[in-house]
């Protein structure tokens, strides 16, 4: 499965209730691969987040600004904690 498959569908808990959207992938790298440990999940605006959820990321205060209003709400969740499929 791709990223692109994953980023913009809708994420779901345990119990089968709506978190939001998935905006970003958090990753791991093994010897072989990428292995994907988390998911930026946003409850409103489905757009990308550009790098500006991220701690420590420094930029335009303005642009900085726009983009937490506009994806206020985004949250990290385990990705062992996400349901692509609300009965699953």
């Amino acid at each position: 499965m791709r990223a692109s498959d994953l980023i913009g569908r809708q994420a779901y808990d345990r119990g089968g209730r709506p978190l939001g959207r998935i905006t970003e992938l958090l990753t791991t790298p093994t010897d072989e691969c990428y292995v994907v440990r988390a998911a930026l999940v946003t409850p409103g605006h489905e757009g990308r987040l550009m790098g500006y959820s991220r701690p420590g990321f420094d930029g335009p205060w303005l642009i900085q600004r726009i983009v937490e209003l506009l994806n206020r709400g985004t949250h990290e969740v385990a990705w062992e904690d996400i349901r692509l499929d609300p009965g699953a």
